[in-house]
């Protein structure tokens, strides 16, 4: 589920909130991992989710260059 784009990131946030609540954070931080390095989150959504990666998964999440189809021209 965390890897399936048609989820919407708020579910796949939300679903790796849960694996690290029962003690699967392996599975949720790479999920988020994963997550973090795409274009689909928002800010917002991204801050959350590197607020849930321990700090050396965070270190790794760099920030993705915006799409340039989104600019304006």
């Amino acid at each position: 589920m965390l890897a399936d784009r048609d989820v919407p990131v708020a579910v796949r946030i939300e679903a790796a909130e849960k694996l690290i609540a029962v003690r699967e954070p392996a599975e949720a931080h790479l999920g988020l991992l994963r997550l973090a390095l795409g274009r689909e989150p928002s800010p917002e959504d991204r801050a959350h989710i590197l607020d849930l990666l321990p700090s050396d998964l965070r270190a790794c999440a760099v920030r993705v260059p915006p799409d340039p189809a989104a600019r304006a021209v």
